[in-house]
């Protein structure tokens, strides 16, 4: 099973037995793979079996109460509806399940200009202008596209939360400062692989 596919199918499955359950009590990594086998899934007993790591994992997140996990389950679909979004290819189905809930044109942008760039970390100022943001590094010291002023925040935010961006402390000025992850540098990679040119703004 490969990595990526494995982690989705199992993580699908894990919401899919939470929600057949009845009452809150925890649930057991047994009646988990009795679900599995009863559902016609017994190539995931056999993966996780072979991992050590993961039947842990798998016990962990089950000895959380029914609703907890439900809770967890849901957030995480969130986040990687969000970070799909990034991709044209998955972008139309993200946007369906979770209207609203994608990563902006603007967030994107940045992305690629600090990429573009060979940048590792950009700061957060603001004066009589307004709010900016500015490369530290890389080739192309300097501001970067403010399209929405509006929602700057907002895509920090989003940006954070996916783990794009790391919040680095601040400058000698208290100037909010962020680093360029290597998880951002993949999904500039993927959606160039995907279209074959360079991100552009999109809506929102």
């Amino acid at each position: 099973m490969e990595l990526i596919s494995g982690f989705a199918t199992i993580v699908a499955l894990l919401s899919d037995f939470n929600a057949s359950r009845r009452g809150a009590a925890v649930a057991t990594i047994e009646e988990f793979k009795s679900w599995l086998s009863e559902n016609r899934h017994s190539e995931i007993i056999g993966a996780l079996e072979q991992n050590a790591a993961s039947v842990r994992s798998i016990k962990a997140l089950l000895h959380e109460d029914r609703e907890t996990l439900a809770a967890q389950l849901r957030a995480l679909d969130q986040q990687l509806a969000k970070l799909a979004s990034g991709l044209e290819l998955f972008k139309p189905l993200a946007s369906a399940l979770h209207p609203g809930g994608e990563l902006s044109g603007q967030a994107l942008e940045w992305l690629e200009q600090i990429d573009s760039a060979g940048a590792s970390k950009f700061l957060k100022g603001g004066g009589f202008s307004g709010t900016y943001l500015k490369m530290l590094d890389g080739s192309g010291k300097g501001d970067m596209t403010i399209s929405d002023p509006r929602f700057v925040e907002s895509d920090l935010d989003d940006l954070l939360e996916l783990g794009l961006v790391k919040d680095i402390g601040t400058n000698g000025r208290f100037e909010p400062m962020y680093a360029f992850t290597r998880n951002a540098a993949a999904l500039v990679k993927a959606r160039r692989d995907s279209t074959g040119e360079p991100l552009g703004l999109g809506t929102g």
